[in-house]
């Protein structure tokens, strides 16, 4: 008997078995060699499980459907703002924040528990977002990163936080798209001012922070002290690269 199943694993849920015909002297026999998702559905990154499929600029709601409509009766919680793992919301509402309240450049120190970047074409390798976040939270006064604190409810929601200089390279891609769904739903759109990430700039001998602007992905460096915009983002299908 040389028919058998070629994939013994479980199925996920929302996933079906694929498939083949297989026959050898004792008869005819469907054997399982993998599985995919149903329709509606895609695999994740890690190809584990199966998520809902969004597209860039659809409507992510509080249920984890999208859609690129407004649906009455349901909650919008952010846009989706980029397609390939890691997937990634943008929020419906921003800020604006200082990066540190440090006023002093003596007091521009290195933040132990991030890495520092002295060119934006090298900092676009940062897309550690939520533990750069983590880190600054841990660090002392981040206004900004407290504005997006994964750990506390933003949009009725946990689990934002402030991008890297990586991941809005990712979502300025998607500028238009992205500001088209904010409009449909009343929402203040990205502006053409810059943006702070949690990414750290050196220069020496000081530490600052990477800013960007997505209208057109130009980035250099934001003195901590200074007000820029804040929008936070979100990664609901847990893939983290």
């Amino acid at each position: 008997h040389t028919c058998y199943d070629t994939y013994t694993g479980s199925l996920p849920a929302n996933a079906q078995y694929t498939t083949q015909s297989c026959s050898d002297c004792s008869g005819s026999y469907t054997i399982k060699t993998g599985w995919t998702c149903n329709s509606g559905y895609t695999k994740s990154g890690n190809e584990e499980y199966c998520i809902v499929s969004c597209h860039i600029g659809d409507i992510y709601y509080s249920d984890t459907t999208c859609s690129s409509s407004i649906i009455s009766g349901k909650t919008p919680v952010g846009i989706v703002a980029t397609e390939d793992a890691p997937r990634l919301l943008i929020a419906l509402e921003e800020s604006s924040q200082t990066w540190s309240v440090w006023t002093n450049s003596s007091y521009k120190k290195d933040i132990s528990c991030l890495k520092h970047y002295s060119d934006a074409s090298q900092s676009t390798s940062d897309m550690s977002g939520m533990s750069n976040t983590q880190c600054l939270l841990y660090d002392g006064t981040h206004p900004a990163a407290q504005y997006c604190n994964p750990s506390s409810y933003f949009s009725g929601i946990n689990g934002w936080y402030l991008p890297t200089l990586g991941e809005w390279m990712k979502i300025r891609a998607n500028y238009n798209a992205i500001n088209a769904s904010l409009s449909k739903l009343s929402k203040t759109k990205l502006s053409s001012d810059y943006y702070w990430t949690s990414s750290e700039y050196y220069g020496h001998p000081y530490y600052d922070a990477w800013i960007i602007r997505p209208s057109d992905g130009l980035a250099q460096k934001g003195e901590i002290a200074n007000s820029y915009r804040v929008r936070c983002v979100r990664n609901p299908w847990g893939e983290w690269s």
